[in-house]
């Protein structure tokens, strides 16, 4: 695991805490009646939480194994250099080369 890694699974573990605290420990402070609006509300926000952190993922999921220095082309290549070797250790002959034509169409191909 590298630094970038450690960092973001470990920013990530902190705000699920932080979340969990500020659920548990200051939104319900009071015993009462939980209204259509207010479960309305925070299920809402917690679904745009959600979101948010996908999004993140979708457009800089690249940033969690390559740090902010790395690139989309820097991880094809590492998925090239040690995913044959993963996907050789558990597949049929035939899903084994379709597997390596499919990876060496990728290298083939002009970066985007």
């Amino acid at each position: 695991m590298n630094s970038a890694e450690l960092l973001f699974f470990s920013i990530f573990l902190i705000l699920i805490l932080c979340f969990l605290l500020l659920d548990l420990g200051v939104f319900d402070k009071t015993n009462h009646l939980v209204s259509l609006m207010e479960a309305l509300f925070y299920t809402g926000l917690w679904i745009a939480v959600s979101l948010g952190f996908y999004v993140l993922l979708i457009f800089h999921g690249d940033w969690i194994h390559l740090g902010a220095e790395g690139n989309l082309t820097d991880l094809k290549a590492l998925i090239v250099r040690y995913g044959i070797l993963l996907k050789l250790m558990d597949s049929t002959t035939a899903a084994q080369l379709k597997y390596i034509k499919r990876i060496w169409r990728l290298n083939s191909s002009p970066d985007t």
